[in-house]
């Protein structure tokens, strides 16, 4: 445990409850950034061929401005934002060295080498129906005196113009205490993950705010702050401003690592599949999949199962330098994230499954 994580840990879980949840993999990104920023009186920039290796150098102008940490980026856990685009979009896949399937215009198959393949799709929504997606997370929080092992629900109803209202519904399942009073897990619970049900347009839910107190604005389509846990998704603007050559995304996605202090290439598999959002269109999550194989050390492993048994194509960054393994698990048919996973030093911290679907109305459970 570092000198801060006393002050902080108390201090992020008292904060929560004011906060909606996000990744679990945000706010340890985010946490993680903040203690390097406490540390760390110097910009730093990572070396990507020594991940561990760290050299003081100037922040190029061609890099995007380096973004302050965000109060929703510290104080939340437990559930990820990844999802399917939502809306018909025809795809040519002309120069990619991907296929179209016959009979399915949204569809692309990538090939992402050594035998593996996604086919990215999505259904096409009619007026009124929503996409569905439904998350159910065991997570380790701590408290002031305990820490948990924590279950969630959380589902998100997404239309299919993103300036649309969402919706997002969360509900605490059961909780195992791993060290500490039982009591002060079941305080520090209430505290940090009460039920709840938020609306707001882009896929936004609350008021963000940085660290000087500046709210972000509604619907500002900055699809990078979704990956860091604040704010709302991003807009059809943002991705389609977004690199069409993996190479290049994968730069970009460099560029928006940072330095947090965790295995640059473990950030670079959470900060890019953190792209696949619901307005992410099938060609540009076709792409964001190729950049993600570009990822140095990172391993595709087929039929690896979700938190609720669902077998998926893994993509997996082992970081043994710092103890860390991430996991964002895809079902291969669809294009879908259906999982994620985190150890810390051997220890899962975090798994969570997501399901999909196609419901008639904001706030329908299929079957309803």
């Amino acid at each position: 445990m570092t000198d801060h994580d006393d002050v902080l840990d108390p201090l992020l879980a008292a904060l929560r409850a004011d906060v909606p949840a996000m990744a679990d993999t945000a706010f340890a990104g985010g946490r993680a950034r903040l203690v390097t920023a406490i540390d760390t009186p110097t910009d730093t920039q990572t070396d990507w061929e020594n991940p561990m290796t760290v050299t003081i150098t100037p922040i190029s102008q061609e890099v995007e401005r380096p973004r302050k940490p965000r109060w929703g980026t510290l104080t939340a856990v437990a559930a990820t934002v990844a999802a399917l685009a939502a809306g018909a979009v025809f795809v040519t896949t002309t120069g990619t060295g991907d296929d179209a399937p016959v009979g399915s215009p949204n569809a692309i198959v990538v090939d992402l080498g050594n035998g593996h393949t996604i086919t990215v799709d999505q259904p096409t929504l009619a007026p009124g129906q929503y996409r569905l997606e439904e998350s159910h997370t065991w997570a380790i929080s701590a408290g002031i005196g305990a820490v948990f092992r924590g279950e969630g629900f959380r589902d998100t109803w997404s239309p299919a113009e993103w300036t649309d209202e969402w919706q997002q519904t969360f509900r605490p399942g059961g909780i195992e205490v791993i060290s500490g009073n039982e009591q002060d897990a079941a305080a520090a619970r209430e505290l940090a993950e009460k039920a709840e049900e938020v609306r707001g347009p882009c896929g936004q839910f609350g008021n963000y705010v940085d660290l000087d107190g500046n709210p972000d604005p509604p619907c500002d389509g900055d699809g990078w702050t979704a990956v860091e846990g604040s704010g709302g998704v991003g807009s059809p603007e943002f991705f389609a401003k977004l690199p069409t050559d993996p190479q290049a995304l994968y730069e970009k996605i460099k560029e928006n690592v940072g330095d947090s202090g965790v295995d640059p290439h473990l950030q670079a598999l959470i900060t890019g599949s953190g792209l696949l959002q619901p307005t992410a269109p099938p060609e540009v999550r076709a792409t964001i999949f190729r950049a993600l194989a570009l990822i140095p050390g990172v391993q595709l492993k087929e039929n690896v199962r979700n938190l609720d048994g669902q077998a998926g194509l893994a993509f997996i960054i082992d970081a043994k330098a710092v103890d860390q393994t991430y996991t964002r698990i895809v079902d291969p048919a669809t294009g879908a994230v259906i999982g994620e996973r985190k150890t810390d030093a051997g220890t899962e911290s975090s798994n969570i499954a997501t399901t999909w679907s196609v419901v008639d109305g904001i706030g329908v459970k299929p079957g309803n």
